[in-house]
């Protein structure tokens, strides 16, 4: 006869192979006689106020108590980590226009910035910053981005204006002669560079684009050697690709062609793209079977006039969109993808019971069901939805599936050799409602908390009042004693401060601080040392490291901001006089700014006139205005360093998220809820382990021969699950699986011994350590060795 019991797991077997602790385990624990459990045993507590556990990154490792240490732990939980090293890439699109590239680019998960020296706000589909890109100090910013290794990828749009060869075709006399205009040639293939006898605005145009041809072609070659992936996008019959600068390059890297009118243009218009890797997705050629628009020259009810060739400029949503997933495709060939949520910006809105006001929100049920892939030759022309009478190669797959990509690869002889196409197969209305009615409200699922927040709940959680009071003084008292024995260093420390600083700094522990953050895992290397030499204002900032990374580059140089120092210093006198319409204002920041200035504090030296500051500064320094607001019944006061230009001069790598009412709200809401009314919680990481005090275990048995079935469950004793934490292994799934094991082997004795007994093994772990093994009741089955 056979009987099948449901069990698991792994390697710690041997803490609990002793037969006296598997005796103890049974008859304190659990009951003679088989029960059935009368009520179900769930993964977490399912009481109504409680939110539901939710995914983070929380290591639960960190978290486990056992053992002794003579410092410690400065956090009640795991630190910070530094960054997320699985930043989503970045890319750059120079010449941007209006960012679509950028845009479809983070629709994909990415992050993206575009640049360009003109932008019309209003048609922009991605963030996008207004700089001059012949400026040197603009193109010295972008290529240390590069070297830094804070971009992946690059494209790149020269203005292919003074080279295009449209300009070869004349205008037509009847439209000459009402108005329209009749670009000449500047450049030709003996010209490349522009003609010799150009002269005013024709001369000053090509000189700019010879200056931006250049730079592209520094840039390409030099994100090459940094590793980092480049596209350069001009009309295949472009005088750019002449030029000097890209000759050579034509023969170094990828030259692909695409016809726009097979990416969504009415126009056949060849455009070329010179990359530094291989882009399937950047071949695709006229096939013939559809009409093209003539390209025209219209005038427009302004009175201004306008081209065809202009309006291409901007790419087809589709030839966006197939860039994007390029640079994404080869991005993950180099293991350098980790694409982000856009959707995780509503994660406190909804974790506090607020509704986003934008207009996407969590996806809650998916679109599709599944997607399947189908390979076609490069002949077949793929449905746009597959009909009831498909025929091969897309017959089997669901009538009404939506086809969502189309992607061409190549043989290894080279050349596209087959398409690759992808459907999306929708839920049937049956399977559809059956989604809905399991899904909860997202008030109802808080999406995570930062971990922090979530290291800390847990440790409180675990640990109750008396060891979290015990904990904190544990760390003050550790500090405390610290501060002491740092004491004679931290004087060595401020002496050697500039004389401005040391009044600032007087009362700081700026070595103790330092290593308070290396205990909290704050990976910021300058910080204390930026403390200790004064922060810049201006310029390239650091990276802290802290943060989401988000390049916002600097508007115009430090020199730039320079050369407008004389007339910040007249303005700012008449814009502080505006001040005194508010006398109660004027006295308050005025007395302030005195303390402040007072022996006491010294956080400002002065005050100074005009020509003091001159005098000790130098003809460019810049000013900033202080200002009053009134808060709560005071007058605080403000610097505001944007009236001048001076935040203008400031490139920043990170973008700030600081927690507003929502986060406060979202995680009070779950600290409340966290608790189960039975005493058990549990706080999942991202990787789906738990951490917390609640393990949970059962088995069944099944006699065919008797007909019977016996069952038992219950939560694992937290003494139990408290030793195998401390072991440090971060989760503790496989103790909990094989614990049943050695209960029924103990319990259910009489109804399998000298039987056959078929194990099914649910777990992995489990299963590699038992493989071989059939006797249920030998020690071989739980040896590690």
């Amino acid at each position: 006869m056979r009987s099948f019991a449901v069990a698991g797991s792994a390697s710690f077997v041997k803490q609990l192979t002793d037969n006296s602790q598997v005796t103890k385990v049974t008859s304190a624990t659990f009951p003679t006689e088989d029960v059935i459990q009368d009520r179900p045993v769930f993964n977490v507590a399912q009481a109504e106020h409680q939110p539901q556990p939710f995914y983070t990154q929380l290591n639960v490792a960190d978290l486990q108590s056992g053992g002794s240490t003579d410092k410690p732990v400065l956090v009640e939980g795991p630190p910070v980590k530094p960054g997320d090293e699985r930043s989503p890439p970045f890319l750059l699109e120079l010449f941007c226009g209006t960012a679509g590239v950028c845009a479809q680019f983070k629709t994909r998960g990415g992050r993206a910035l575009g640049i360009d020296h003109h932008l019309k706000r209003t048609r922009l589909k991605a963030a996008a910053v207004k700089l001059d890109l012949t400026q040197p100090w603009v193109q010295e910013l972008i290529e240390r981005e590069v070297k830094l290794g804070r971009v992946h990828a690059i494209h790149l749009g020269p203005p292919c204006g003074t080279a295009s060869r449209a300009r070869n075709i004349p205008v037509k006399r009847k439209l000459r002669s009402k108005g329209a205009p009749n670009p000449k040639p500047l450049r030709s293939s003996v010209y490349p560079l522009g003609f010799p006898w150009l002269k005013g605005l024709n001369k000053t145009k090509v000189d700019a684009a010879n200056c931006l041809y250049e730079f592209s072609a520094r840039l390409v070659q030099l994100a090459d050697q940094f590793g980092v992936l480049f596209t350069v996008e001009n009309p295949a019959n472009s005088i750019l690709w002449e030029t000097p600068f890209f000759k050579p390059l034509l023969e170094k890297f990828f030259f692909h062609i695409v016809d726009a009118c097979e990416y969504g243009s009415q126009h056949k218009k060849a455009t070329a793209f010179l990359a530094n890797f291989d882009a399937p997705r950047l071949k695709r050629r006229c096939n013939g079977d559809h009409q093209h628009a003539p390209w025209k020259i219209q005038k427009l009810e302004t009175g201004a006039w306008s081209f065809d060739t202009a309006k291409e400029a901007e790419y087809p949503l589709k030839l966006a969109a197939e860039l994007a997933s390029a640079f994404l495709d080869e991005l993950s060939k180099c293991n350098v993808l980790h694409l982000q949520d856009d959707l995780q910006d509503h994660a406190s809105k909804i974790s506090a019971e607020a509704q986003p006001r934008r207009t996407k929100g969590p996806l809650l049920v998916a679109e599709f069901k599944t997607k399947v892939t189908v390979w076609c030759s490069i002949d077949e022309v793929p449905p746009q939805i597959i009909p009831e009478d498909a025929q091969p190669p897309w017959q089997g797959v669901p009538v009404g599936s939506k086809r969502l990509d189309v992607q061409p690869e190549e043989s290894e002889m080279g050349g596209v050799s087959r398409l690759k196409v992808t459907f999306g197969v929708y839920f049937s209305p049956k399977e559809f409602v059956l989604n809905v009615q399991q899904l909860r409200h997202p008030f109802d699922v808080p999406l995570p908390l930062d971990d922090a927040n979530m290291a800390a709940i847990a440790f409180i959680l675990k640990n109750g009042p008396a060891a979290v009071a015990k904990h904190r003084a544990d760390v003050l008292k550790h500090y405390v004693n610290r501060a002491k024995e740092l004491q004679r260093d931290e004087a060595a420390l401020h002496e050697g401060l500039d004389s401005l600083l040391q009044p600032v700094l007087r009362s700081k522990k700026l070595l103790l601080f330092k290593e308070m953050l290396t205990d909290a895992g704050v990976n910021d290397a300058t910080l204390v040392d930026e403390m200790c030499d004064g922060f810049r204002l201006v310029g390239d900032l650091n990276p802290s490291g802290q943060f989401k990374q988000q390049l916002k580059p600097a508007a115009i140089s430090v020199d730039q901001l320079r050369q407008t120092a004389l007339w910040a210093q007249k303005a700012v006198v008449s814009s502080c006089r505006k001040v005194l319409e508010d006398n109660e204002i004027a006295v308050a920041v005025w007395e302030e700014t005195m303390q402040q200035a007072s022996d006491e504090q010294r956080w400002v030296i002065g005050p100074f006139s005009s020509s003091e500051m001159t005098e000790r500064l130098g003809d460019h320094w810049v000013p900033s205005r202080r200002f009053g607001v009134r808060q709560s019944g005071k007058i605080r006061a403000v610097d505001d360093f944007s009236q001048y230009l001076i935040n203008s001069a400031v490139t920043c790598h990170e973008k700030l998220d600081l927690e507003g009412i929502d986060s406060i709200c979202a995680t009070a809401r779950f600290f409340l809820g966290a608790q189960a009314d039975d005493g058990f919680w549990q706080i999942p990481d991202e990787s789906g382990a738990q951490c917390g005090n609640m393990v949970t275990h059962g088995a069944l048995l099944v006699d065919p021969w008797k007909g019977t079935s016996y069952f038992f469950g219950d939560h694992a004793p937290i003494q139990f699950v408290e030793m195998w934490q401390r072991t440090g292994k971060k989760q503790v799934i496989a103790q909990a699986e094989i614990f049943p094991v050695l209960i029924a082997k103990e319990t259910w004795q009489s109804e399998i011994s000298d039987r056959s007994v078929l194990w099914f093994l649910d777990n992995e772990s489990f299963f590699a350590s038992a493989v071989g093994v059939y006797a249920p009741l030998e020690p071989p089955l739980f040896s590690t060795e």
